[in-house]
């Protein structure tokens, strides 16, 4: 017995609908964030992760929506969601760690930046904005190599005869 109007197969077809309608809530998203409607954006890209969690390009735009409608904390908490950036072009690397540096969260942007400058590593600005993610003190201690004993003997000599 067939049933009528195939009401029977309509879980297939909502699905291939859904399948059918996820980029498009992607480019919705997308433009949206361009227009400047980060709410409408932020609901169209929740939605797209709804039909599909693991696509990190939806998950940065609602960071980027979240953060740019008022929600810093929404926007940490979704790219902190990201997936590790290795599958990630270096573009989207530098966009996750410009967010990330407005955000205030320097350490995690450092790496993401310095991920997307490993993918090409000639980015325009990415090598500025990873100056930007330096201690207040300006200081690169913590992360500066250490110097072998020829060239700290060296800098000693140099100290003394400046003395």
């Amino acid at each position: 017995m067939v049933p009528a109007s195939g009401a029977g197969d309509s879980t297939g077809d909502d699905q291939a609908h859904s399948r059918q309608r996820a980029p498009t809530l992607l480019d919705v998203g997308r433009q949206l964030l361009d227009e400047g409607c980060y709410e409408d954006a932020a609901r169209a890209l929740r939605r797209r992760l709804r039909l599909s969690p693991e696509d990190a390009r939806a998950r940065f735009l609602l960071g980027v929506a979240l953060l740019k409608g008022g929600d810093p904390l929404g926007a940490s908490t979704e790219l902190s969601m990201l997936p590790s950036p290795e599958p990630l072009d270096g573009t989207t690397c530098y966009d996750v760690g410009v967010a990330l540096l407005e955000l205030g969260e320097t350490h995690q942007a450092r790496e993401w930046l310095s991920r997307a400058l490993a993918a090409d590593p000639r980015m325009p600005g990415a090598r500025d904005r990873l100056l930007e993610c330096r201690p207040a003190t300006g200081s690169w201690s913590r992360e500066r190599p250490r110097t072998s004993a020829g060239r700290r003997s060296l800098l000693n000599r140099m100290r003394k005869r400046g003395a």
